[in-house]
């Protein structure tokens, strides 16, 4: 068994609601971190497969969670 990550993210130009309110919390007077200047929110999918599983496999996987009218991803695998 071989596991895989899929990084997903907006696409650039994309509006990202999640990460401004993650920013704006960030830079609020409870936590003060002044320096942050941009922050951006996605999501983590990890899959375990079959090692016999090709790239275009795993491309398939990943645009099957991806919208990828407004996301892009990222195959990268996993050691451990």
């Amino acid at each position: 068994m071989k596991k895989y990550r899929i990084n997903i993210m907006l696409k650039d130009g994309v509006r990202d609601n999640q990460g401004n309110a993650v920013q704006h919390i960030l830079l609020s007077g409870h936590f003060g971190f002044e320096k942050v200047q941009n922050v951006r929110v996605g999501r983590i999918i990890e899959v375990e497969v079959e090692d016999e599983v090709d790239s275009d496999q795993l491309k398939d996987i990943a645009l099957s969670v991806t919208n990828t009218i407004i996301e892009k991803y990222t195959i990268e695998e996993v050691n451990g």
